[in-house]
């Protein structure tokens, strides 16, 4: 009758084979395992042993989550949802009809300057509010916006096969095309003296091509970062 052979904690070896790269994951899991087996186990028991192939677990899995690329994935995936939950709030806010007397008296809504919003304590206050209110889908659909994003990210992917741009160019080029529509509206403000009713139209068009942008241009840049890293 064989002798039961105990077996590395199987949600510490999971955990190895999901997070290690493919060229080094057999070597490192192969090396784990026979040292569970071989020494420690024979020297340390079956309990010792778990408890330490836990912690080469971990320490190895850090090592590799706690790279660069992968630290800079992270924070460009953090600052684009706090981009888009900023952005969610004013298209929130100006559909949603909620009346505060302060926010609206200000004149970045008539001058162009509406990235002033989001300096407002005030605004940030009203946020349970916005997000508590009834809103639909429609609140996020643009014609005139959807259209320019399409061709936007299309014309930035057509570039990017062509030339194949390194990933700061394609980073540089992705916020100019993002934030062109940005730009167009502060020129419409300067030459044109808007009622607020007028502004409202022009304002989303300013802001929503760049929710829609910044997902896309996002997992592209982490894509060529990661790309990137492992040809080197």
């Amino acid at each position: 009758m064989n002798e039961f052979k105990p077996q590395p904690p199987r949600i510490a070896s999971m955990l190895l084979q999901g997070i290690l790269p493919h060229n080094v994951r057999d070597d490192i899991c192969g090396d784990l395992e026979e040292e569970f087996n071989r020494y420690i186990l024979t020297e340390k028991g079956v309990v010792r042993a778990k408890i330490w192939f836990w912690g080469q677990c971990l320490k190895t899995c850090t090592r590799y989550l706690m790279t660069t690329p992968r630290l800079l994935s992270f924070l460009a995936i953090f600052m684009t949802v706090l981009m888009l939950a900023a952005l969610s709030m004013s298209i929130l806010f100006m559909s949603s009809g909620i009346d505060d007397e302060y926010i609206i008296s200000q004149s970045f809504w008539l001058n162009g300057r509406v990235h002033q919003l989001f300096f407002e304590p005030a605004f940030w206050s009203l946020a349970s509010e916005i997000f508590g209110g009834d809103f639909t889908l429609a609140s996020f659909i643009d014609v005139r916006s959807v259209l320019f994003s399409m061709t936007a990210l299309c014309v930035l992917r057509r570039l990017d096969n062509k030339f194949d741009y390194h990933i700061t160019n394609y980073i540089g080029l992705g916020l100019c095309i993002m934030l062109a529509p940005y730009v167009y509206g502060y020129v419409i403000f300067q030459v044109n003296d808007l009622a607020l009713k007028q502004a409202g139209p022009l304002i989303a068009f300013m802001l929503l091509p760049i929710m829609y942008m910044a997902g896309p241009i996002c997992f592209g840049a982490i894509k060529k970062l990661n790309r990137h890293t492992r040809f080197q």
